[in-house]
């Protein structure tokens, strides 16, 4: 390296490209941890649906949950509602 310029310009690529490394890790991470509070809040909501048929607004996203045991216990009434008629 023979001149100041040379060596001022090397050392500025030397700064960017470091400053790359420690600043865009950091941005991936607030995509992960956003992404993975979306995903807890989905799975709460999931699991904690006590409606048989349910929708939410997550992070623009429309998020359907369903009640199985509400459903099933649905069902078999009126199965059985219709067996005690004589159908």
């Amino acid at each position: 390296m023979g001149s100041t310029l040379e060596a001022a310009i090397c050392f500025s690529l030397v700064i960017i490209i470091l400053g790359i490394f420690i600043v865009y890790p950091s941005r991936l991470w607030e995509g992960c941890q956003q992404q993975g509070i979306t995903a807890v809040e989905e799975f709460s909501f999931r699991l904690r649906s006590d409606e048989l048929t349910e929708s939410k607004n997550i992070e623009g996203h429309i998020v359907y949950a369903s009640s199985p045991e509400k459903l099933n216990t649905m069902l078999n009434g009126i199965i059985d509602s219709v067996k005690i008629a004589g159908g």
